[in-house]
């Protein structure tokens, strides 16, 4: 029996699931300097964000956007073992 799909449901996933994938592309736009499509990461992101500055001050406005929600979001089980899939043991 396989595994069930970690599939993002409601608009907050949705949201964390495209800021995540937003901030891996807008990293390959500043390390490789190509972009991937006609609109890029970049522009994406200052649009749907608001953030303003080069491709580097972007890319770490929307790091901070995403480590506030996700410390927000976030609480530590109390007996110290992992409770999500996403957790270490």
């Amino acid at each position: 029996m396989n595994p069930p799909a970690l599939v993002p449901t409601g608009v907050a996933q949705i949201q964390m699931t495209r800021a995540l994938v937003l901030k891996h592309a807008l990293r390959m736009e500043v390390i490789t300097g190509r972009k991937k499509t006609r609109l890029n990461a970049y522009a994406i992101t200052k649009e749907e964000f608001n953030f303003k500055g080069s491709k580097l001050s972007v890319l770490e406005q929307l790091e901070e956007w995403i480590g506030d929600k996700l410390s927000r979001i976030y609480v530590p089980p109390e007996d110290g073992r992992p409770h999500s899939v996403y957790d270490t043991a």
